[in-house]
């Protein structure tokens, strides 16, 4: 990111975010390979939904799912390399074919 330093002068900051058990590496590469002489530490932490993943077979033929759930919400994302390539095959925008297929994906869970 720029930044202005001192007295004006043009800096650049570099965030790098990496698991605490890379810090001391990550810390060797940035004094190293950089004209640094301080890194400030900033500890955060990730909240992930649980996710399962499935293969569904539709109207396009076979397509990866990906179904996430936490925190008083539900997903199911197709893959988007499957969309694209359906998208490539039928000449049809990646939404269409996602919305079509999240529907054909909830008309088979209701009849199981």
């Amino acid at each position: 990111t720029r930044i202005d330093m001192k007295k004006g002068r043009p800096g650049i900051m570099l965030t790098c975010m990496c698991m605490q058990a890379q810090k001391e590496m990550m810390l060797e590469l940035l004094f190293q390979n950089t004209t640094t002489l301080g890194v400030r530490e900033y500890v955060s932490q990730r909240y992930r939904l649980n996710t399962t993943s499935r293969t569904i077979e539709t109207s396009y033929g076979t397509v990866h799912v990906k179904d996430a759930e936490g925190y008083g919400t539900k997903r199911t994302k197709p893959e988007y390399e499957d969309l694209a390539a359906i998208a490539r095959r039928t000449n049809r925008p990646i939404s269409e074919i996602r919305d079509e297929i999240l529907k054909q994906d909830q008309k088979g869970r209701t009849h199981d």
